[in-house]
């Protein structure tokens, strides 16, 4: 059994080839696995019997319907009640307790009224029935579709978590006796009773937030150019003991700029790398400053999913900065990949970018009397350094599941409360202390 979301993309192939193949696409980024009829391995089983181990096997199944009702079985499974393939697995879906997400193509007002077209009509209204049906989008376009069914799985996972996470809560209220004096243990009551969980709270995100969606670390990242360098054992030994900054500099004087810009590129652009995560899509709906070291783009694909206004600044951003309203304010001190003209790699690209320069004011101006946050972060390259050392904000949190390795000093130091846990945990924890806030008045 895989290890990932399973998604089941349930259609008709004939005329729903490109939409398959452009939510498939889309569906990678957001590591889940696409489930589809096209990708399966004959196993000795029947073609049914496949099926139901497959949509056995998931946890949502994306129902595409368009023009056409589908393939009606001659003989076993589906032909005595004379329905489609694509129906069986959307009856099946139900029977097990997926959620669907059914989304219906727009179709053309000539379309040919027969059996089928008859069958189809019948299925389709049976989907999005009020009393007993699910609720639909419609598509036009198989991109627009794409774009429609991540952020819906998105979301669907989400929302799905939550309610987890919830009910364990009140289960362990309950077994605790249900008194009103005894709290859940654990992350939960640390959170909910912490000062600095606040809507006006700033969030600083470092490469432990991305390592969970496959991107590299730092250390990862100054590997892969030590070994760009191919130095001999004994001069290796002493670099893996300094920082990125130092090795991206001895990089770029062996062979350049461009050079440097382009491996790091690549190295961003792994092939087991996928889209936001849980803690990635909860951030960007709780934080309002999002303030990382990271040169992904997941905290903009996060709010893209969710279509959440969203501003993104670079050290080479010179138009005003402004939040959006209701929206994220994305400030990534070392640049982003998706301009590598804007990283932020050498000693001399830091003292370059940390002038009177409009994304630091900006940091500094988000920082300043607020909770600050830190998820994912060693707190030990230059931008880190100089963010925690401006002691400008009011008291935080550090998060990391490793809290046991971090010195008492520091975070005694810097007003910091540690936090045991992962981001993807921390985040959903977060949320629900500022909901259960916001109820409470």
């Amino acid at each position: 059994m895989s290890s990932k979301m399973r998604v089941f993309i349930s259609s008709t192939m004939d005329d729903l080839g490109n939409e398959r193949r452009a939510v498939v696409a889309q569906l990678k980024n957001l590591n889940v696995e696409p489930v589809y009829a096209e990708s399966f391995s004959p196993n000795g089983s029947t073609s049914w019997e496949r099926i139901k181990e497959e949509v056995k096997d998931c946890q949502i199944l994306v129902l595409l319907l368009g023009e056409r009702y589908g393939w009606v079985p001659d003989e076993g499974p589906g032909s005595r009640e004379k329905r489609s393939v694509t129906h069986m697995e959307a009856l099946l879906a139900r029977e097990l307790g997926l959620i669907v997400l059914p989304f219906f193509k727009d179709l053309s007002i000539s379309s040919t009224v027969n059996d089928e077209s008859k069958a189809r009509d019948k299925f389709r209204k049976e989907v999005s029935s009020w009393d007993k049906g699910y609720f639909r989008q419609t598509f036009k376009w198989a991109d627009d579709l794409a774009e429609s069914v991540a952020k819906a799985v998105s979301e669907a996972l989400t929302q799905a978590f939550l309610r987890e996470f919830r009910a364990q809560s009140a289960q362990t209220y309950m077994q605790s006796g249900g008194s009103s004096s005894q709290q859940p243990s654990g992350l939960h009551t640390i959170i909910a009773k912490a000062s600095w969980v606040s809507p006006s709270a700033v969030l600083f995100a470092g490469a432990g937030m991305s390592i969970a969606a496959g991107y590299p670390t730092a250390a990862s990242l100054s590997e892969s150019l030590i070994k760009g360098l191919d130095l001999n054992g004994s001069e290796n030994e002493p670099l893996f003991q300094q920082g990125l900054s130092v090795i991206a500099d001895l990089y770029q004087q062996r062979f350049g700029r461009t050079v440097l810009l382009n491996h790091i590129s690549n190295a961003m652009r792994p092939p087991k790398a996928f889209g936001p995560t849980v803690g990635h899509l909860a951030a960007v709906r709780v934080f309002q400053t999002i303030i990382t070291t990271n040169y992904d783009q997941l905290f903009e694909k996060a709010c893209q999913y969710q279509n959440i206004p969203y501003m993104v600044v670079t050290p080479d951003t010179c138009v005003e900065i402004k939040r959006p309203l209701n929206g994220c304010l994305i400030l990534k001190l070392d640049g982003s990949i998706k301009d590598s003209d804007s990283l932020i790699l050498t000693k001399r690209d830091y003292l370059a970018a940390t002038g009177e320069k409009p994304l630091w004011n900006a940091a500094f101006n988000e920082l300043e009397r607020r909770p600050i946050i830190i998820v994912g972060s060693s707190l030990r390259d230059p931008s880190s350094t100089r963010v925690i050392d401006s002691k400008i904000y009011l008291n935080g949190a550090y998060v990391t599941p490793y809290l046991e390795t971090t010195g008492l000093a520091l975070l005694k130091r810097y007003d910091l409360t540690g936090v045991r846990a992962d981001s993807d945990s921390f985040m959903i924890s977060y949320e629900q202390a500022l909901a259960s806030r916001d109820e409470l008045g």
